[in-house]
């Protein structure tokens, strides 16, 4: 699977945007290619990982991301937005670290 943000000219036929790779990418919530010029052009990625590394490895991407949105939080002005985002994403962290710890690795 490509690397978060690699990039390539777009797929389409006459389009000259470029394309880059989002493992979340806004259609869908899915891995793809999404265009800088048309949101219709947008290659979803075939080639998704579903092994248990692959899985932990999408997780681990979640839960860093998740940390950065909570150090955010935490400097927001008004108390009771702050704590109120701040309750919601370390519920979130808690259910996707819970999940990734129940990850079966095999040996191979």
């Amino acid at each position: 699977m490509p690397a978060e943000n690699d990039a390539r000219p777009c797929t389409h036929f006459v389009c000259s945007g470029t394309q880059l790779f989002s493992a979340i990418a806004a259609a869908g919530g899915k891995p793809g290619w999404e265009c800088s010029e048309d949101p219709a052009h947008f290659d979803p990625e075939a080639r998704i990982d579903f092994s248990a590394e692959g899985r932990a490895r999408r997780m681990d991407a979640i839960l860093n991301d998740l940390h950065l949105l909570e150090q955010d939080a935490a400097r927001i002005e008004d108390p009771r937005n702050g704590e109120r985002l701040h309750r919601h994403l370390r519920l979130l962290i808690a259910k996707v670290d819970a999940e990734r710890t129940h990850i079966k690795f095999t040996k191979g």
